[in-house]
């Protein structure tokens, strides 16, 4: 946030330019996540996938966040807010409810004779082509309407305020436990 903020704001606004590339990216990044690399080395191999799977998670985050900071520039109530924002919780959940319905009772099935690779590819290209026509509905059919105050967030600000909170530092280790423990766990 602290990054779309110090951007300033564009003609197109603040976040929707961040949103746009971020949904842009991140639709390239899901389509070469499944993208069949042909190598004889495995250590290649694992390098790409993961490579593409974190890449693939910062373009969310590029995405995600300036979507979700938008929302007081758009709705200026709470109750607009809380409206906005369980609507913007419902398309997701159709969105997320289409592609895996889409994807295991139309592409999988139809493509799988010529591969799991070719039918997760296509999927992939589903998915990313379904995301970006939804998020051109925000990027284009949204007008930040208020301005919110905001002061610039520096890199050595934030270091600053994570080396004196002992409470973000906690929750920040118990995270990181959390997601190598449930990663360990998942991968056995």
């Amino acid at each position: 946030a602290a990054l779309v903020n110090n951007c300033g704001k564009s003609r197109f606004g603040r976040y929707r330019p961040w949103i746009f590339a971020g949904a842009l990216s991140n639709a390239v990044f899901l389509v070469m996540m499944f993208y069949p690399i042909h190598t004889s080395s495995e250590g290649l191999r694992y390098f790409y996938y993961i490579s593409m799977y974190v890449l693939w998670g910062m373009s969310f985050t590029v995405l995600d966040v300036p979507f979700w900071s938008m929302l007081p520039t758009i709705a200026n109530t709470t109750d607009e807010r809380n409206k906005a924002s369980s609507f913007v919780k419902l398309v997701g959940g159709f969105g997320g409810f289409t592609v895996s319905t889409i994807g295991s009772s139309f592409v999988l099935p139809k493509f799988s004779a010529q591969g799991m690779e070719k039918a997760y590819l296509i999927l992939g290209i589903v998915a990313s082509a379904m995301m970006l026509v939804f998020v051109c509905f925000t990027v284009i059919g949204n007008r930040e309407k208020y301005e919110i105050p905001h002061n610039k967030v520096s890199l050595g600000i934030i270091a600053r305020m994570f080396k004196t909170n002992d409470q973000l530092r906690a929750y920040a280790l118990t995270y990181v436990l959390y997601q190598t423990g449930g990663t360990i766990a998942t991968c056995q």
